[in-house]
């Protein structure tokens, strides 16, 4: 049987080729016309070409439609002071900040959605009092996940004005309901986020790097709040007074829980909590840190305080589960610890971290400033402390003027000859140390084991085991 009888029977048919062009392909403007998306930009004279401003095509996309889609091109899409009112910006593709836009995109209203957006201003210059996205003052269920920022201007993600003070600050009716997921922030920011007044905010799976100064800066009003699962790397590039942390926060909200982040190479601190607003109207009521890992910080790992009240005390923290390695690469001073806790802060508990290799203290509890509030009720317990210290001194826990201290069931270790003093309590002017040491497991090559004022008959040290 010939072939061509054979495709007869079952149904097929051979085209005669036509010369200069194939069967099987099709007109390729056509096929593109046809394949493209109701909400494509380019639909509204969208132009691609790095000179055209689109923000007009963006609008009059977003007007016609619940979406603006931004398709993946070689340029990128020039835009600015673009509004999204429950709307969503999509695609895979790059807006570009115009110059003097103070922003690229401001939501408003609910439900707005930004998804797989390359973020970049124009030029490599460094432009200040600027952000890609702000989330607008009201705005409630906001999403932005998957997309790079790669701009050089003041932040990324804001909610506030971008004013010089954090006491100027400005939204009088909170954002509700954010979640910034699975982002990567690796352009020149001063802060990657920076939010005031926010309900339910969830910072989770982000990576964050190289900004300039913090990573995540938190002010006033904000109630829940969880940061979790981030890497961040390299925070605090440019040498600067300012704080150069990963997460810095005024905390003055309802619960705060920083878990599961690995946090590398800080400038200053890889955490910095204080525990109420910089105009002091409140405290924060629950904070919880767990599960992080914190590698390479120039001053503290942990760093947590009232902030500047002298009269307002924050409680109930909790500081577990974290593994802290090499802070306090320029040594212990200023008292510098892996956690340190600064002062007025009350119901607090450190359990179960390992803190090792770090050259300054390991455990710090001290009020260095003048008339600033006590610690009070701190537990300290089943903690793993190995090689803290420097040349100059070396304490795994150093408990200086806390109100109600109990230190148990921690494993200490002197590897190195560096960490010289395992425990010790101090008491400050005017003030009478209170503690119970007992059950530890201390190595008997420290200088001092357990070091306290035996006159002092409010210390309690039993049960310890010194190998």
């Amino acid at each position: 049987m010939k072939r061509s009888h054979f495709l007869k029977l079952i149904g097929l048919s051979i085209a005669a080729p036509v010369f200069g062009q194939t069967s099987t392909k099709k007109n390729s403007k056509t096929n593109t016309n046809r394949d493209k998306r109701a909400d494509d930009i380019t639909n509204y004279g969208a132009l691609s070409d790095g000179k055209t401003d689109a923000s007009s095509a963006i609008r009059a996309c977003l007007k016609a439609n619940s979406s603006a889609y931004i398709p993946m091109t070689t340029h990128g899409f020039i835009a600015g002071d673009i509004v999204v009112n429950q709307s969503k910006i999509h695609g895979n593709g790059t807006l570009i900040r115009k110059n003097k836009s103070s922003y690229t995109l401001l939501t408003k209203g609910s439900n707005c959605e930004v998804n797989g957006i390359v973020f970049k201003s124009q030029g490599s210059k460094y432009t200040n009092g600027v952000s890609d996205i702000i989330i607008g003052e009201s705005s409630k269920s906001i999403r932005i996940h998957n997309c790079k920022f790669e701009s050089s201007h003041y932040c990324s993600i804001s909610a506030d004005k971008n004013s010089d003070s954090d006491l100027k600050l400005t939204y009088k009716s909170p954002v509700k309901s954010i979640v910034i997921s699975k982002n990567i922030f690796s352009g020149k920011y001063s802060r990657a986020l920076y939010l005031h007044s926010v309900e339910d905010l969830q910072i989770i799976d982000n990576i964050i790097k190289e900004t300039l100064y913090d990573g995540i800066r938190l002010r006033q009003r904000i109630k829940k709040c969880i940061i979790s699962k981030n890497l961040f790397n390299d925070i605090g590039i440019k040498k600067h007074q300012d704080s150069q942390d990963a997460i810095d926060t005024y905390w003055s909200g309802e619960e705060l829980i920083i878990s599961d982040n690995i946090i590398k190479n800080c400038s200053k601190n890889a955490i910095e909590v204080k525990g109420v607003s910089p105009d002091s109207t409140g405290a924060t009521g629950k904070v919880v840190i767990s599960g992080n890992e914190i590698l390479n910080t120039a001053y503290s790992a942990i760093h947590i305080s009232s902030g500047a009240s002298k009269t307002t005390k924050v409680k109930d923290f909790v500081i577990a589960n974290n593994i802290i390695k090499k802070a306090g690469t320029v040594g212990a001073k200023k008292g510098n610890a892996a956690i340190f806790i600064r002062h007025g802060v009350e119901s607090l508990v450190i359990s179960s971290n390992i803190i090792s290799e770090n050259n300054s203290r390991g455990i710090f509890l001290a009020n260095l400033e003048k008339d600033q509030g006590a610690i009070k009720n701190v537990t300290i317990s089943a903690n793993n402390l190995v090689d803290n210290g420097n040349k100059d001194e070396g304490y795994a826990i150093l408990s200086s003027g806390v109100e109600n201290c109990i230190i148990s069931a921690n494993n200490i270790e002197n590897k190195n000859g560096l960490q010289k003093v395992a425990i010790a309590i101090t008491d400050q002017k005017d003030k009478s140390s209170k503690a119970v040491i007992s059950s530890n497991i201390i190595s008997s090559n420290h200088k001092e084991t357990i070091l306290y004022n035996k006159k002092n008959k409010n210390i309690k040290v039993v049960n310890n085991l010194i190998n």
